[in-house]
């Protein structure tokens, strides 16, 4: 009785400690649909700074100072992935189902489609694009804007416990006032539970400037905070939810600008056999 006991003692010990300890990675598999939806919310405040005259051109020309607009985007789309091939690589199809932005405006067209492949464990590869809507240059650009969205969302493989964390740090590309601010943002994802196939993750990340633009003064910061729900079964996430603050200056000859920026932003994606 007293070994029976020790033995079930030991599988509940067991138990428990695998049940603390999470394989972490990312990944798409082949033969698998990912339907994905986001929707993400705006609000920019930019104050301008300068001589009386400047600023007093600005208002007879009805810019308010500070101005504040507000933007949305929100988009449906799906992933569906194919056979392994010999060579390690399976090919992926990416269809934009529906996008919208501001006042009910279109996003990227209804319809449109990425072809790429991938690998098991690696960043897919994007290498063409679908849209009768497009011309060729602004596919060019498509491509590269979902490249690095796909680069963005990749993570090192990690084996973590409850409490631990890691940080990934990946790059952005800003456009603002005719010139690109090159940043950095660092992101440290912390364990805070397991539980029914799901672990969760808080999010902390810190944005921080990289370029330097010699003919003017710039800078640029910013931190935010979200959850990661991590599907445990699918390696991959069922919903990653960012609030981020933004701020920038600029400086020019004549004036100079302040831009805020506060986005929430939140994506969820279902995976199943396809």
């Amino acid at each position: 009785m007293k070994k029976l006991l020790g033995l079930f003692t030991a599988i509940i010990l067991l138990s428990f400690t695998s049940g603390d300890e999470l394989h972490f990675k990312i990944e798409y598999k082949p033969l698998t649909k990912y339907n994905t939806s986001l929707s993400q919310n705006t609000e920019t405040t930019v104050t301008y700074h300068g001589s009386e005259d400047f600023l007093e051109n600005l208002k007879s020309r009805g810019v308010s100072n500070p101005t504040i607009t507000n933007s949305a985007l929100t988009m449906e789309s799906t992933i569906n992935t194919g056979k392994l091939t010999d060579g390690g690589y399976f090919p992926i199809i990416m269809k934009i189902n529906k996008s919208t932005k501001s006042e009910g405006k279109t996003g990227i067209p209804d319809g449109t489609i990425v072809y790429g492949k991938d690998s098991i464990g690696r960043v897919p590869i994007l290498d063409s694009v679908v849209a009768d809507s497009m011309t060729e240059d602004v596919k060019k650009v498509f491509l590269q804007t979902m490249q690095s969205a796909f680069t963005q969302i990749s993570f090192p493989e990690k084996t973590l416990k409850t409490g631990e964390d890691f940080t990934a740090e990946t790059p952005l590309s800003l456009p603002i006032a005719g010139h690109t601010l090159d940043m950095s943002i660092k992101t440290k994802y912390k364990l805070v539970s397991i539980a029914d196939g799901i672990a969760s993750f808080d999010i902390d990340q810190t944005y921080t400037m990289s370029t330097t633009i010699t003919d003017k003064k710039a800078s640029a910061t910013g931190d935010g905070k979200g959850q990661l729900l991590y599907d445990i079964k699918n390696n991959f996430y069922k919903k990653y939810q960012v609030d981020l603050t933004m701020k920038m200056s600029i400086n020019f000859d004549d004036f100079s600008l302040d831009i805020t920026a506060k986005s929430g932003s939140v994506q969820l994606t279902t995976v199943t056999a396809n």
